[in-house]
């Protein structure tokens, strides 16, 4: 490999950093990625064969499962092992011996005990497949010490939980509505939309031709952008979940998402008011923070007595969703202009888009949207957030707490709610009305041509 390989490698494994950073949490994915890579006590071992076998047992059925998408893919299981392990490893039988069919015996089959190879494997059959990764670790994870669900609790702290509640909702309401799915058909439409001279690019805003010469540079820079697969969901940012002396909340404000109503799409819950942006870090003078925070609540309870609620809505007829961020008509718009302020959770693909996160979402305002993984990072930062109601205030951390302690409580249900709307998404309406006009066309050449 010579010098220019590898610093060409190098480069775009910094730029990759920035993303990479969101995504330490509680999930299976990411207690699978801490044994393989990261912080654990397994790091550099052999997992204990009861653990390695359960797993191979789980990740059998689930490829088993997987081999009809697969075969329509085209992909054997050489090609499977080729995108797992790399080239000097293409071979079936390193499948095999991760995957245990039933009644077969462990040691004879010689099942390997390394969790990077599990992992491997678990992103290959994504990659493949068009799975939610996360999905499939939770699934081959479950029952076994390595799972969240299972580990032992003297370990977690409060983050640690609200991690695991939130990751399990997640992949609960993915797997009812199929949601990975849909993200992944709207990207695709999206980039073959742009090629064929739709200018949507939900949930970003959308690409317009320039305007002026003094535009044209720029315009070309944005197309670039709008056309990168890596970049549908999220822009690259380099300043991406940084921190810095000037603001000590992670940097969220880079992924170009829009700021208004037609962002809904995506399933999501309110969250409510939360005063965060005019708080000193309380880590470095606590004293700073409280004064700043008596000094917010005694503004907000002055100014914000009666303040609006969003309506959150969905217009069946038009199939857009309506009320998160504009007022229904008739309503006082002093009341009114706090909606763009209120804080939301949404389901929302991970910055490397392989799987979906709980992620934190503003509207705001000249800023841009602040869109944000839901990983240990940011639930930190929420310790020393406040949510705000007319009757009381709380840190954001106690306010998740309360709404997770019933797993069947208020987050999962307004998801369960909302997450029929994704599939009217402009991008995916766009493609349906291209379906059809394509499919309209094809019946018309297969008529005879008809005589005036």
């Amino acid at each position: 490999m010579n010098s220019t390989t590898t610093a060409a490698r190098l480069m775009a494994k910094l730029q990759q950093q920035p993303r990479d950073r969101m995504s330490d949490g509680r999930s299976a994915w990411h207690e699978l990625q801490r044994v393989a890579h990261g912080s654990s006590d397994l790091v550099g071992k052999k997992l204990p064969p009861p653990v390695a076998d359960r797993i191979a047992r789980q990740l059998h059925e689930i490829l088993e499962r997987a081999r009809p998408a697969l075969h329509a893919a085209g992909v054997s299981m050489t090609q499977l092992a080729r995108t797992a392990f790399g080239e000097y490893e293409a071979s079936s039988k390193n499948i095999a011996r991760l995957c245990l069919p039933p009644g077969s015996d462990p040691a004879r089959r010689g099942i390997r005990r390394n969790a990077l190879q599990f992992r491997q494997l678990i992103s290959a059959i994504a990659t493949h497949t068009g799975f939610n990764e996360e999905v499939i670790a939770d699934e081959a994870l479950a029952g076994t010490p390595l799972h969240p669900a299972c580990a032992a609790t003297p370990e977690f702290n409060e983050l640690d939980f609200l991690s695991v509640a939130l990751s399990q909702i997640v992949n609960q309401v993915d797997c009812e509505f199929d949601l990975f799915s849909t993200f992944q058909r709207t990207a695709a439409a999206r980039l073959a939309g742009l090629q064929s001279g739709s200018k949507l690019c939900w949930p970003q805003y959308d690409h317009n031709a320039p305007t002026s010469e003094a535009e044209r540079e720029g315009y070309n820079a944005d197309w670039k952008r709008a056309t990168d697969p890596t970049q549908v969901w999220w822009h690259d940012d380099d300043q991406f979940g940084l921190t810095n002396e000037y603001h000590w909340q992670p940097w969220g404000f880079g992924s170009g998402v829009l700021q208004d109503d037609d962002f809904f799409y995506v399933p999501h819950a309110l969250l409510g008011d939360i005063e965060l942006w005019n708080l000193p870090s309380p880590d470095v003078d606590r004293g700073a923070y409280e004064l700043a925070l008596s000094r917010e609540l005694a503004t907000y309870r002055a100014l914000n007595p009666n303040r609006l609620w969003p309506m959150d809505d969905f217009d069946e007829t038009t199939r857009q969703p309506f009320g998160q961020t504009v007022p229904r008509s008739g309503s006082d718009p002093v009341l009114h202009g706090a909606l763009p302020y209120y804080w939301w959770i949404v389901i929302y693909p991970h910055p490397r888009g392989r799987r979906l996160v709980p992620a934190l979402y503003q509207p705001g305002e000249e800023g841009g949207a602040y869109l944000l993984p839901l990983d240990l990072q940011a639930l930190a930062m929420l310790r020393h957030a406040v949510w705000i109601s007319p009757a009381t205030e709380m840190p954001v951390t106690t306010r998740l707490r309360q709404l997770l302690s019933d797993p069947d409580g208020p987050l999962l249900q307004a998801f369960r709610r909302t997450a029929p709307w994704l599939v009217h998404n402009p991008v995916l309406r766009w493609d349906e009305q291209r379906r059809t006009e394509l499919d309209a066309l094809a019946a018309a050449i297969g008529k005879p041509a008809q005589r005036r």
